[in-house]
């Protein structure tokens, strides 16, 4: 055992009583030559002393009778000579059946968190940081490169309604509309 554990039990001893009169002299006068393990006694103590304020659990109303039940049920079987009267119940023992092991849940969760992480990091590789394919312009480059095409600026209502560039290329076809269309 590790001296910091055997220190621990030895403080735990002495706060319970459970030290003879000798043994609890001797880790008195220890207590008052280390300042350290004084204060750790001293939190101890204070910690117990909380507990005290926690509510008390209360026994269920058929706690004795359950608990009578299991004791029954571990007793061995007696066979005797001895006539039972019709008013007893015998208790024979059954042994207690197989319990299915419980898996712990954690490994699963923790297999799917680090398959999350791995979608993530692909997709963060594939598609990389920030990429796009518009060039980032100054705002005085913005307003230069918006009046260049002031049709588009005009029109702009009706692309934003358009779901992608395909949709909008197909609208500049002269043959979905007709030739008249291209006639303002």
């Amino acid at each position: 055992m590790a001296e910091n554990d055997q220190e621990d039990d030895d403080l735990v001893a002495y706060l319970d009583g459970e030290m003879d009169d000798e043994t609890a002299a001797a880790f008195e006068s220890r207590l008052q030559r280390e300042p350290a393990l004084q204060a750790q006694a001293e939190a101890l103590k204070r910690t117990w002393e909380l507990l005290d304020y926690l509510p008390q659990p209360e026994p269920s109303a058929t706690f004795t009778s359950k608990t009578l039940d299991k004791i029954a049920v571990l007793r061995p079987q007696t066979t005797s000579a001895l006539t039972v009267p019709a008013d007893v119940s015998v208790i024979t023992y059954a042994p207690p059946e197989p319990q299915t092991p419980q898996r712990a849940k954690w490994p699963t969760f923790v297999g799917w968190t680090a398959a999350a992480v791995v979608v993530f990091a692909l997709g963060y590789a594939i598609k990389g940081p920030g990429v796009s394919k518009v060039p980032k312009l100054a705002p005085e480059q913005v307003e230069t490169e918006m009046a260049l095409d002031l049709r588009i600026l005009h029109q702009l209502p009706q692309y934003e309604v358009g779901d992608n560039i395909a949709f909008l290329q197909a609208l500049d076809q002269p043959e979905l509309f007709g030739e008249e269309a291209l006639v303002r």
